[in-house]
């Protein structure tokens, strides 16, 4: 959703070689893999929703009531 990673995904998904690096944890929430995952291969992750429907669990969210 940060302005850098809306212009650098697209400039890096069509590089042959990618040295991804992350300032947090990967296994903090399974989302924010979603578009580094989605650098390295763009034709199997192609939306956020279908990722998580895919790999997350889906929970409700205490505070808000929704998933």
């Amino acid at each position: 959703d940060t302005a850098r990673c809306s212009q650098l995904v697209p400039f890096l998904i069509n590089k042959k070689r990618v040295f991804l690096l992350t300032g947090t944890p990967a296994l903090a929430k399974p989302k924010e893999l979603f578009n580094l995952l989605k650098i390295l291969r763009p034709d199997l992750f192609i939306r956020l929703e279908d990722f998580g429907n895919r790999y997350c669990i889906k929970k409700v969210n205490p505070w808000s009531r929704r998933m």
